[in-house]
């Protein structure tokens, strides 16, 4: 048993800097790890068939929430063959708590197949700050407890390094019904709050003759057609509803200047459920312009974008459907006067289209940029007086989630106009920019790298932002 206890505290010296071991530790205050109902006994130091067990041992049903014990700091997120999916934080007075054997089974089976969405919540990323009592993942069998009823490994280690006994803590834990709402992190906006978790559209604008760039929000298919403008730290400046307040299938949005004053406007289109009715808005909220992009009984939505497709400094509003409709793209006045039409896919294609405009040539006239939505294949496409001038795949060619285009400076320093992409859904959250000639300058993944989810992107000069919602809370941040 000698011999054992020597091996494992070199182990653990080797993988987590710990030095020796304590039988007898003073309560910490901690909030409890395990959401609902479980048992645990001072199973400290009982033996193991892998050697000596440094921890206590939570049982509870699998897919029950593990949180945070105290505040602190993401240290790990991984898998090791022992500890199966795992989290490491170090709490902010210098203690580290280290959460083994998280659920790697899908939802309702034993299948060992439900990766790190089903191990992780969001936002549990080494580096991130946590709250006591944040979801961090959730109860399972994973590493070499498949062979165990479910359960939370839990350990608590000293700054000094010593490997204490968590039992007395865990006995006078303050035990919490639900995970506390955790607020934004760092550089993160929370366009409609810290619980909402509504798709959302994003794009980034400049109201004032000095140019400086403001963010705009519309709710994606779920939320209200709220607008909201923020600064970029997040401070909120103006809102207003698009459409009637009653509608639920979302808005998209977009931004520039379509009637030659110099300053940009907002341009809406109501997503899934409503008609083909593009509004144009000062960014107060003062509806300037009204026009229909499609017949009227069309009611799948639009997307919306502008650029200057004639290159006379007034941006027009480009406007593709959103789904189950063809490729048709149309280019207009702010009046809703025609100037260009054409389709970017084939004419069967029913998945819906993301628009962006950009001068990606640097001709001094914008191009309009094209990404086919659900069901079609990552394939951008570039036109010019409705004729293609390029197309490239983004992503593998047998993607079907969609893509999500922008244009602007999104590299800082470059003077030309370039693409960015992201997946529009059921992908992980990998950001793209390229060159107008199919060139690939950067790439990027802004979330959680396992993450699986719904995005959209938007580029400004010096503005370049990510947008992820639906399936976790809605949030907005940097793009690279």
């Amino acid at each position: 048993m000698k011999l054992k206890i020597i091996i494992n505290i070199h182990i653990l010296t080797l993988l987590f800097g710990v030095a020796y071991v304590d039988t007898a530790h003073a309560a910490k205050d901690i909030t409890f790890p395990v959401l609902g109902p479980s048992t645990f006994r001072d199973d400290y130091l009982d033996p193991r068939a892998n050697g000596t067990h440094y921890a206590t041992d939570i049982m509870a049903n699998k897919r029950q929430g593990v949180v945070s014990a105290t505040d602190g700091t993401v240290q790990y997120v991984t898998w090791w063959e022992g500890a199966g999916y795992s989290v490491r934080i170090k709490a902010t007075d210098g203690y580290t708590y280290n959460y083994y054997h998280l659920n790697n089974d899908t939802p309702g089976t034993d299948d060992g197949k439900g990766g790190e969405m089903h191990a992780f919540a969001p936002d549990i990323h080494p580096g991130n700050p946590v709250k006591a009592g944040q979801l961090i993942g959730w109860v399972g069998d994973s590493g070499n407890a498949e062979n165990t009823p479910p359960h939370l490994h839990f350990e608590m280690i000293e700054p000094n390094g010593k490997v204490v006994n968590p039992y007395t803590s865990l006995m006078n834990a303050k035990k919490i019904s639900s995970p506390v709402v955790y607020p934004a992190l760092p550089q993160e906006i929370l366009p409609f709050g810290p619980t909402t978790k509504a798709g959302v559209n994003v794009a980034i604008g400049k109201f004032t003759q000095e140019g400086d760039e403001r963010i705009v929000v519309g709710a994606g298919k779920g939320g209200g057609p709220q607008i909201r403008v923020f600064m970029p730290d997040g401070t909120r400046i103006a809102s207003f509803f698009a459409y009637d307040k009653n509608f639920r299938g979302g808005v998209d949005v977009a931004t520039g200047d379509v009637d030659g004053d110099g300053v940009d406007e907002i341009i809406t289109g109501p997503q899934a459920g409503g008609g083909p009715h593009v509004r144009v808005f000062k960014a107060s909220g003062t509806q300037i312009g009204s026009f229909f992009a499609y017949p009227t009984t069309n009611r799948d939505g639009i997307r919306v974008t502008t650029a200057d497709i004639d290159g006379d400094g007034i941006k027009e509003v480009v406007t593709g459907p959103s789904e189950n409709s063809g490729p048709h793209i149309r280019a207009f006045s702010m009046t809703g006067v025609i100037k260009q039409s054409f389709f970017a896919y084939e004419d069967t294609f029913r998945g819906g289209v993301d628009v962006a405009g950009g001068d990606t040539d640097n001709d001094g006239v914008d191009e309009i940029i094209t990404g086919p939505q659900a069901g079609g294949g990552p394939h951008v496409r570039i036109f010019q007086n409705s004729s293609r001038i390029a197309s490239f795949f983004v992503y593998s060619k047998d993607f079907r989630g969609g893509v999500r285009v922008s244009s602007g400076k999104a590299i800082s320093g470059d003077p030309i106009d370039r693409v960015i992409v992201t997946p529009t859904g059921n992908a992980k959250p990998t950001v793209k920019i390229f060159a107008g000639n199919a060139t690939k300058l950067r790439e990027s993944t802004f979330l959680e790298g396992w993450w699986i989810g719904h995005y959209d992107v938007a580029t400004g000069d010096q503005i370049k932002k990510i947008a992820a919602g639906l399936n976790r809370r809605t949030t907005i941040r940097d793009a690279f």
